[in-house]
């Protein structure tokens, strides 16, 4: 039993690896530009801004050197930051997670109540 729980806990560090791979992976294949929530559209056709712009969040970089970025930050801590409110991710999730532990704790306890009294039941 003890090799077991030795070995799960031995595989977190590759489950997490293969999560933040996966989760980079999908943000960078999906359709649409980053530009576009990040730029207004009457400055896209100036070619300075937008170069600047892709230097800033460094969307000029090459995809390896991307990924090689994004596994450090995270690996720091830094999720940097929200296209939509510009402050820190970790600020924002931080914020909101008060209410989501409030609603996962209140469907535990709706669900577990619910599932003994139809298991009681049958």
């Amino acid at each position: 039993m003890l090799r077991y729980i030795i070995r799960r806990i031995l595989g977190v560090p590759f489950l997490l690896l293969g999560v933040a791979s996966v989760a980079f992976i999908l943000s960078q294949s999906t359709k649409g530009d980053p530009l576009s929530a990040l730029v207004p559209e009457r400055m896209m056709n100036n070619p300075e801004i937008v170069a600047a712009v892709e230097a800033q969040w460094g969307l000029d970089q090459p995809l390896p050197v991307r990924y090689a970025i994004y596994m450090k930050n995270l690996v720091q801590g830094d999720m940097g930051t929200s296209f939509n409110t510009r402050r820190p991710v970790a600020r924002d999730i931080a914020e909101r997670l008060p209410a989501t532990l409030e609603l996962v704790f209140a469907a535990m306890i709706v669900g577990t109540t619910l599932g003994m009294g139809i298991g009681l039941l049958s």
